[in-house]
């Protein structure tokens, strides 16, 4: 073996033995490859340029990848295949509807409730008080009563509910019931079938009865002569309950006559004229 031999295989060797401790797996590919190499009929330029492209290229690959050579050369030289992008979904816009909007039914305009000519009355001749207010626990509407009804004396008319100059104090005060004239000793009958809830005497209004009726209606009968029923006692609508008289405050025999629905005093003049 010339010179020239023996100093490329000594260099070959301490280039393994280098190579040996970095990657054994490349110590293999150079054993196998380059020391065939050294016979004397292979050119040793194209020997270093091998061994050089292991050194410099190859190994440098391998510590990096930790594959083979085989498989370093043909990654680096493989181009990744994209992954192909997911096709978004597409929500269809859907068509709008050709359907007719239906019209909106119109509200029929609410009916006024005609104003019965007694009430029409009734206010006409309260307009010259106008300028007073009405009690708060007082109403002027005409509910319908819900049972039958007379009048507690037949016959004879009735008159003072509302603003009034007041008989005796000569003022203007508001008057709640109704007076209805009648001759001392007068039957009094009752206005509805009831249950009597008071039978007494009391300043202003002298003898009086108290009747509850149905739904949370009840009368009042003042200034009586004499009473003929008592507090629980059950009576009928007609039925005979008292007499009048003048007692309480009165200028004359008379009739005080009241209606009222639970705490709110009614016109009983709508009722009984």
């Amino acid at each position: 073996m010339s010179k020239a031999k023996i100093i490329v295989a000594s260099a070959i060797f301490l280039l393994m033995t280098v190579v040996k401790f970095i990657s054994p797996d490349t110590v293999q590919r150079l054993r196998v490859d380059l020391v065939p190499a050294i016979a004397p009929e292979v050119n040793y330029k194209d020997v270093m340029t091998r061994l050089g492209g292991y050194l410099s290229f190859g190994e440098s690959e391998v510590l990096k990848t930790g594959q083979s050579d085989e498989d370093s050369d043909l990654s680096l030289l493989e181009t990744p295949t994209p992954e192909p992008t997911p096709e978004l979904e597409t929500t269809e816009t859907p068509e709008p509807s050709t359907e007719p909007t239906p019209e909106p039914t119109p509200e029929p305009e609410p009916t006024e409730t005609p104003i019965p000519d007694v009430v029409a009355a009734f206010l006409e001749s309260q307009a010259q008080y106008a300028d007073q207010a009405v009690p708060a626990n007082v109403s002027y509407d005409m509910p319908e009563l819900p049972f039958t009804f007379v009048t507690p004396i037949g016959g004879i008319g009735a008159e003072g509910f509302g603003f009034r100059m007041h008989p005796i104090e000569q003022v203007i005060k508001f008057h709640y019931g109704t007076d209805m004239p009648a001759l001392s000793g007068t039957d009094i009958h009752a206005f509805a079938d009831g249950t009597v809830a008071e039978a007494g005497e009391m300043n202003g209004y002298g003898k009086y009865i108290v009747i509850n009726h149905k739904d949370s209606y009840s009368t009042l009968y003042a200034h009586c002569n004499a009473l003929l029923v008592s507090a629980g006692e059950t009576v009928g609508k007609g039925q005979v309950i008292g007499r009048v008289g003048a007692t309480g405050d009165v200028t004359g025999p008379h009739l005080h006559f009241e209606l009222r629905k639970d705490r709110t005093y009614l016109n009983p003049e709508y009722y009984i004229t």
